[in-house]
């Protein structure tokens, strides 16, 4: 006859078959858990065996859950990316913002002993300011497909994370429908990328001025902030919006569950120290906690408590 370990080994394993996990190795190690937990206990062996296969299952769901937001992120993200760069490409007249820039540069009056730097800074504000306006354009073609390929990404992600929070739950949600506008929440993500690349434009105008770089170099370089490899901020601020989009939709499905407690559960291998905060004050009201992604790349979710 099987030992309650041995038991409590298969009933996790069958836990997690229920589930349609991957097996990783963290479901590895929960077999292992689970057994050790069976040795030293002395309790009802049915009670330990249920709860097991449940746990086994819910681990199994977790991964399941990570696997269908990763998903959504890998194929919304580039193309929430591509829709930015095109806009930026289409709405920016690259070459004359450089020489306007420079012409100002040679114009401005300057005071004795001024620092040059916050000559720079002025006017790289303002030229970083202009290629902003630029591309926040709502009647261009470009602008209205970058808002539509974000909100789609919004809306699958969001749709993830309804059916997420109702795996974790192990209940299903009547009411999943959303009422949100997927492309006025897309609207302000993309003025969050644009905002964004406005600041690295500032940044780099300043350096390239202090250092004499010539119009190409300050040309090639604005290219690159908004079409190229340093686009950094379609990048995060799509991320972000994806994962916040995720989290929405997980608070959402756990309201319409009549759930009243959850805990902000902290993932991925490295931790920002906020989110270990909030994870620290579980549990939260779920009308209270903060709702992931906090950040971009951030991996936390949330869980009935």
């Amino acid at each position: 006859m099987p030992t309650l370990a041995q038991r409590a080994r298969l009933a996790y394993a069958q836990g997690w078959a229920l589930s349609g996990g991957p097996m990783t190795d963290r479901v590895r190690a929960g077999c292992v858990a689970a057994m050790g937990l069976a040795e030293t206990h002395t309790g009802d062996d049915e009670s330990l065996i249920e709860v097991t296969l449940h746990l086994g299952q819910l681990e199994g769901n977790w991964a399941t859950v990570f696997a269908d937001r990763e998903k959504v992120h890998e194929e919304h993200g580039p193309a929430i990316t591509n829709a930015y760069r095109a806009l930026m490409a289409a709405a920016l007249d690259i070459p004359a913002e450089v020489a306007r820039f420079r012409r100002e540069l040679e114009t401005s009056p300057r005071q004795p002993g001024e620092d040059p730097a916050e000559l720079y800074r002025t006017l790289a504000g303002v030229a970083s300011v202009r290629i902003a306006h630029a591309a926040a354009a709502p009647a261009e073609p470009a602008y209205q497909l970058a808002v539509q390929t974000i909100g789609d990404g919004i809306a699958a992600a969001e749709t993830a994370g309804r059916a997420a929070a109702q795996l974790i739950a192990g209940r299903t949600a009547e009411a999943t429908r959303s009422d949100s506008d997927h492309n006025a929440v897309a609207a302000v993500a993309l003025g969050q990328m644009v905002n964004g690349t406005a600041t690295d434009i500032e940044d780099d105008l300043v350096d390239l001025a202090g250092s004499g770089a010539t119009a190409d170099e300050m040309q090639a370089a604005i290219e690159d902030d908004t079409s190229g490899e340093r686009d950094r901020s379609s990048v995060a601020y799509g991320d972000l919006a994806l994962g916040q989009s995720f989290g929405q939709g997980m608070v959402a499905t756990m309201v319409v569950l009549g759930l009243r407690k959850v805990n902000f559960v902290t993932a991925g291998t490295r931790v920002c120290s906020t989110c270990e905060d909030y994870e620290a004050q579980n549990p939260w009201a779920l009308l209270e906690v903060p709702v992931p992604a906090i950040h971009p790349h951030c991996a936390c979710v949330l869980e009935p408590a």
